[in-house]
Order: C-alpha cells, then sequence, then structure tokens
C-alpha cells in the first residue's frame, strides 16, 4: 500500500531521476533543439517540469512525467486518466458514424458570413445611372477631344478608319464597331439570369461521372461491411471493465499475476484506451515473460512511449466537451498531483472504493463479473 506523503507538500518526488541528462541517458527521452536549451538552463528534473508547467507546455510535461514517473504511480496516472476520459464523454457521447455515409458527396453550402449581400431593386438602379453619368462625361469628352483635333487631319484619320472597317467587312463580315454593337444588343435582350447551356456536353459528362462514382462508393463500402464485424457494444463495455479492473489490481498488488492478466485483457482491445492501458501497466512490470523462470525485461523507452501513446489516443478521443490542448491540460494536472505524492491509490485501498468501480455505478454499467484480487 502506497504512503499519503502529504509532509512531501508541493515537492515532485516520484521521479526516477532528478537531473534531466539522466533520463535522456538512461529512459532514451528525447529533447528537441528548444527542449535541449531549456534542459542546459534547467538541468534539474523539477525545475524543468515547472518550466514547462509555466511555459502552458502541457503536451511536453505530460510526456516528460510519462518518461521520468516511477512505473507504477505513472500507471495510475494513466489510469486516472483514462477514468476522467471515460466520465467526459459520458456526459457528452460522441455521435456514432454510419459507414455507409463514407465518401458521401455533402451539399455545398455558402456560410452566411461569405455571402454576397441581397441587392434592392432601387440599389441595381444605382450603376445603370452611373453609367448614364459616366457615357454622358466621354461624349462630352470626345467632342471637346474632336473640336482640338485639325479637321484635315481627322479628314486622314477618317479614311484611314474607313479603309480598315472595309478589310474587316471582307475578312469578317463585320467591323469591331458592329461587333461591339451585336453584343451590347445580345446582352440587352438576354433577360435570364445566365446564358450557360444546361443541355452542354460538359454538363451530361459531369453527370455521368458523378453516378459512375457514387456506384464505386456504394460497392466500396458494401466489401468494407462484408469484411467488418459489426461491432458489439455490450462485449466491448465488459472488455473495458476486465482492462480497468486487471489495472487496478496489477496497481495495488503489481505481481506476475496481474501482470499476465494485463496483458491477456489488453491484447483484446488494444485500440482502445482501457486496453492500451492494460498494455502499459504489463510493459511497467519490467518482466514480458511473466511467470516462467526467464525474465525477459521490457526494453528502454517502451513503457513510457506507451503512456504517450495513450495520453495521445485519450486527448483525440471524439466526444466530451474539452479540446485536446484543455485535456492535456487536464491530464498534466493530475500528473503533476501523482508526482508530488497527493493522488495515489492508498486511499482507494483503504475504504475499499475502487475509483473505476465508483464510476461505472455512477454512470449506470454493471458488469457481470467481479476481479477478487482488488485487494492483492
Amino acid at each position: 500500500m502506497s504512503d499519503k506523503l502529504n509532509w512531501l507538500n508541493q515537492h515532485v518526488v516520484l521521479c526516477l531521476h532528478r537531473k534531466v541528462q539522466e533520463i535522456v541517458q538512461q529512459e532514451n527521452y528525447e529533447l528537441s533543439s528548444d527542449l535541449k536549451n531549456l534542459a542546459d538552463k534547467f538541468p534539474d528534473s523539477e525545475d524543468f517540469l515547472n518550466e514547462l508547467k509555466l511555459q502552458k507546455n502541457y503536451k511536453e510535461a505530460c510526456r516528460f512525467l510519462a518518461y521520468n514517473l516511477h512505473r507504477r504511480i505513472a500507471v495510475w496516472w494513466a489510469y486516472r486518466c483514462v477514468l476522467d476520459l471515460k466520465n467526459e464523454v459520458a456526459a457528452n457521447p460522441a455521435k456514432p458514424r454510419d459507414i455507409s455515409e463514407i465518401g458521401k458527396p455533402k451539399p455545398f453550402v455558402i456560410p452566411d458570413w461569405a455571402k454576397e449581400p441581397a441587392v434592392s431593386n432601387e440599389d441595381m438602379l444605382i450603376p445603370s445611372k452611373m453609367l448614364q453619368d459616366v457615357n454622358k462625361t466621354l461624349d462630352k469628352l470626345k467632342s471637346d477631344v474632336e473640336k482640338l483635333i485639325d479637321p484635315e487631319v481627322r479628314a486622314v484619320v477618317d479614311e484611314i478608319k474607313a479603309i480598315f472597317d472595309e478589310e474587316q467587312r471582307k475578312r469578317y463580315g463585320m467591323t469591331l464597331d458592329d461587333c461591339v454593337k451585336k453584343a451590347l444588343a445580345t446582352f440587352k435582350g438576354d433577360e435570364t439570369s445566365t446564358r450557360i447551356d444546361p443541355e452542354s456536353p460538359i454538363f451530361k459528362s459531369e453527370i455521368e461521372l458523378k453516378s459512375k462514382i457514387e456506384t464505386v462508393r456504394k460497392e466500396t463500402v458494401d466489401i468494407i461491411k462484408s469484411v467488418l464485424p459489426e461491432p458489439d457494444i455490450k462485449k466491448q463495455a465488459k472488455q473495458k471493465i476486465a482492462c480497468l479492473d486487471a489495472v487496478y489490481s496489477y496497481i495495488v498488488s503489481p505481481d506476475d499475476e496481474n501482470a499476465a492478466l494485463c496483458l491477456q485483457t489488453g491484447n483484446i482491445i488494444p485500440g482502445e484506451p482501457e486496453g492500451l492501458l492494460a498494455l502499459c501497466a504489463f510493459w511497467s512490470y519490467g518482466n514480458l515473460s511473466p511467470g516462467s523462470n526467464n525474465v525477459v525485461k521490457t526494453p528502454v523507452g517502451m513503457f513510457a512511449n506507451g503512456v504517450n501513446g495513450l495520453l495521445l489516443m485519450c486527448v483525440l478521443k471524439e466526444g466530451g466537451n474539452l479540446k485536446p490542448k484543455q485535456r492535456y491540460e487536464k491530464y498534466f494536472g493530475i500528473g503533476y498531483q501523482t508526482a508530488i505524492g497527493s493522488d495515489n491509490w492508498g486511499e482507494s485501498v483503504e475504504n475499499n472504493e475502487i475509483p473505476h468501480k465508483l464510476l461505472e455505478s455512477r454512470l449506470g454499467e454493471n458488469p457481470d463479473h467481479i476481479n477478487t484480487r482488488f485487494r492483492g
């Protein structure tokens, strides 16, 4: 059973190493360039952790704790984080996803802030009036310019333009002026909002292509459904509870039997936080072959990487009300309390109040089996 350690106040005492460099050398804790500079400035592990806290770099602070906390207390920390996530998601569950919706095209909706403001009839008259004023100004300017040009020069220009226009008529059937007038006449006579032909081959090809894509999408969904088994929610809930049972048993009594139980239950649902938590507990044991005569040591850094992967899984879990950064901050707070000794399993054992059992009872979950090894 753990001590309450109330006398230790706010000092981080449940860490493996006092110096950051020791964690790097002995636990394979990797430092980026910025973190290395920070470690040079704050070589003491507690000072380094507090500086990360002051910088609000909670993700790295969690990563640091995963490498430097004593293994058993680190498992307790991870256990508490999983329960916190479980409680958060229960209050605001994620919406279930239908596999049939994979790749399904969604209607394009322009958000209100991106829409053009509505134009009234009065507003539409303003550009027309402005255009009339501009045309009047241009006509007056043209008249004034013509008055300034010498009549003989103007006659030569008109003669050259007439020759050019005649060549245009012979080659294209109209002059540039005729082309502009025809375009304006066509525009004024068209009252539709668009002059795009809906029967264009381009649109027909688009419809055919969309139809082919939808056919392939449905076939793909059918293949996926035929391969993936239907999720058994009730069975998975029991498996998650079994993992939590195994982890708590291991925390209270870290022996061969409970370590093996963590491996057994964790391997069933490694893609769920509870399953990965059980595997982390197994890796923390230090012997990958519990119960045998040969000791297979857990590779250095394997447990810490597992805890960091678990925290990332919890942070990215759908549902709940907290954003990833907020979850990292909360999980660091839990980890810090465990590191200073104020949060541990001692009280739960003394009062025979198993945290995940209390949470299950409050959430209305009722497992069919009871692990009898909680008290070691």
